[in-house]
């Protein structure tokens, strides 16, 4: 067999959808295969200018390669980001270095350049190597995507860059795209992560509040067939919203619109009634931006499960749900009929996700500033101006007001390019959710998206016009999509998701056994490791209680969302623990350490969700009987 062939096979065996892009490669790559005075082989490229480039040594490719790999400074566990495969010697040297329990991330832009690779020398030991996965000419939006989806562990362990200029140089617009990339997500991550460990229990205290009426309501697949193929119209409450609110009123029956939680009250003061409305709010700071709504309302709420449930059962009109995971799996095997999970970092990027999956198209964003366009941080109106007008007086006018709050924010402000390309201010958590939204925007397939905002942040992936311009090309319809229509709860479903719930209560109690249990044996070993007895027996026991516990994944995921810090700090600690080495009496004892630690987390975690998984057991049971 060929090198090639070698290659392929190692492919083939754990990564197929990388070894069929090698074989369908046409294009044949410019890459020559140079010797080198060690023996190894290096690769000449052309660059983009013409000149041409040797991507390793010409005197020994591995030994420049151990040399650049020791300069990348190690952490205990983490990811390794590598810009540019060439022949691969740096990716090996770099394995060599790292821990058995950290990744090595490589992206390459050239497909015919990795072709050239797999037939220049023998990779499999690259290949095979499940610590290692491999990009070819991926977009750089989706390596942010990739990294998103492992925030978690990627912001918790954190990630070095291996990057050889010459192993850039044939694509530089290509790679520094990845690392531009690469930045944001550290900006991103951050801001997503310190959100999932502050609102955990919040947001399983909400989804369990809000229990009969996502199981018991409308369900968002019965709202999606009145809406789905109409344009539509997001509006959130940025400062840019007062130059074309007044076009909002030709929307009705041309486009569904929703609109963000904080500006429903100011667009009912001017006459404009949205079909929709979104909401993420799990603190119940909404509350003030409904107060005093008529109770004829037939503006629609959808929101997620994880918003604040007393602010969604005081809501006057009627209420949707999204599909929520973690509820979903709760009640399993019950099937709660929802679909369309809308995920969203705010409440603007949520009621984007909601109108792409109610399936409208086109959709318009006004109102999305995600800056601060004329140094200005709010729209005239909202509540948050209600709440400055006490402070108002002839020394301290609003607009000095709008300064202070910028001043405030000076330590996390940055500068963006807005729509005429001209620099503004905007923060660094509205830079995570300009970010997040480029990307659910350049993740859609056959969507069209307009920015007719008018002002803000520029936010790629969409076509500049205005709100009048829109609405001119939507359609006049007889009448808009019925958001309203009645809203009663359906009691059968109440009925069987009650019984569901009261068998999770049992497994909630049955971890709690097998936990109590396992803290016991732990003091048992703790003790016959300070005596020298003999553990063995206990340590049978763990195992099969270990085992037990799996059987109870269901309510395990619930649990695991009320303990999101202890969970990722047990798992880095075994990682820590996996790469030092430490074997018998040892390994054991820092074994033993950390399960301690995690197993009093997940009792309190426990004892933290009992009475709130019983009080909705209580309140299925009553919806059910139509008394709620």
């Amino acid at each position: 067999m060929s090198v090639l062939e070698d290659n392929l096979a190692a492919l083939h065996a754990l990564r197929p959808q990388l070894a069929f892009l090698v074989e369908k490669e046409e294009g044949t790559s410019a890459a020559e295969v140079l010797p080198t005075r060690s023996g190894h082989v290096t690769l000449r490229v052309p660059l983009p200018d013409g000149r041409r480039v040797t991507l390793h040594s010409t005197y020994d490719p591995v030994a420049e390669a151990k040399r650049e790999a020791e300069k990348v400074e190690l952490a205990e566990t983490g990811v390794y980001l590598v810009l540019g495969l060439g022949l691969g010697y740096h990716v090996e040297a770099l394995l060599e270095r790292v821990d058995q329990q950290s990744d090595v991330v490589i992206v390459e832009e050239s497909p015919a350049l990795f072709r050239a690779a797999c037939a220049a020398r023998d990779l499999r030991p690259l290949l095979s190597d499940e610590r290692v996965q491999i990009f070819i000419r991926v977009a750089p939006s989706e390596i942010y995507r990739q990294f998103r989806r492992a925030q978690l562990f990627l912001m918790t362990t954190g990630f070095k860059y291996l990057v050889l200029p010459r192993l850039t140089a044939p694509a530089p617009d290509y790679y520094q795209a990845v690392r531009a990339q690469c930045a944001d997500f550290a900006i991103s991550g951050e801001a997503a992560v310190r959100t999932i460990f502050l609102i955990s229990r919040h947001s399983v205290e909400n989804e369990l509040g809000n229990l009969p009426i996502y199981v018991g309501g409308e369900l968002f697949a019965e709202l999606r067939e009145r809406c789905a193929g109409r344009p539509g119209i997001v509006i959130s409450a940025g400062p840019s919203l007062r130059g074309n609110m007044h076009d909002l009123v030709r929307a009705k029956g041309r486009a569904v619109t929703i609109a963000c939680d904080v500006i429903l009250k100011p667009l009912l003061a001017a006459g404009i009634e949205p079909d929709l409305v979104g909401m993420v709010d799990f603190q119940g700071h909404t509350g003030k931006f409904f107060a005093g709504l008529p109770r004829s309302l037939r503006t629609r709420l959808v929101a997620t499960a994880s918003a604040y449930h007393r602010t969604v059962s005081d809501y006057p009109g009627p209420v949707t749900f999204c599909r929520d995971p973690t509820m979903e799996r709760l009640l399993a095997p019950f099937e709660t009929g929802r679909t369309g999970a809308a995920l969203g970092n705010n409440v603007g990027h949520f009621s984007f996700a909601v109108a792409c999956q109610l399936g409208l198209n086109p959709i318009a964003l006004v109102g999305q500033d995600l800056g601060y366009p004329a140094n200005v941080t709010h729209l005239p109106g909202t509540p948050i101006h209600e709440e400055w007008q006490v402070e108002r007086n002839r020394f301290l006018t609003l607009e000095m007001r709008e300064l202070e709050e910028l001043w405030r924010k000076r330590a996390k402000l940055m500068s963006v390019e807005d729509i005429h390309g001209r620099e503004i201010f905007t923060d660094k958590t509205m830079y995570h959710y300009l970010r997040d939204l480029e990307s659910t925007i350049d993740s859609t397939k056959g969507l069209k998206v307009f920015d007719a905002t008018e002002g803000g942040s520029c936010i790629r992936g969409t076509e500049l016009t205005t709100l009048r311009e829109f609405l001119d090309d939507c359609p006049e319809a007889a009448a808009g999509p019925d958001a309203a229509g009645a809203d009663r709860l359906d009691r059968e479903r109440l009925a069987e998701a009650a019984k569901v719930l009261a068998k999770r209560m049992l497994d909630l109690l049955d971890m709690k056994a097998i936990c109590e249990n396992k803290d016991r044996l732990h003091v048992r070993i703790e003790r016959a490791l300070e005596e020298g007895r003999p553990f063995e027996n206990h340590v049978r026991r763990l195992t099969e209680l270990e085992r037990r516990a799996e059987e109870l994944g269901e309510i395990w995921t619930v649990i695991s969302n009320t303990i999101p810090q202890d969970l990722m700090q047990a798992i880095n600690t075994q990682r820590r623990t996996m790469v030092a080495g430490l074997e018998g009496e040892e390994e054991t004892r820092e074994k033993l350490k950390r399960d301690k630690a995690f197993v009093k987390a997940v009792i309190e975690g426990i004892g933290w969700l009992e009475p709130r998984l019983r009080e909705a057991r209580k309140r299925l049971d009553r919806a059910a009987e139509g008394a709620e």
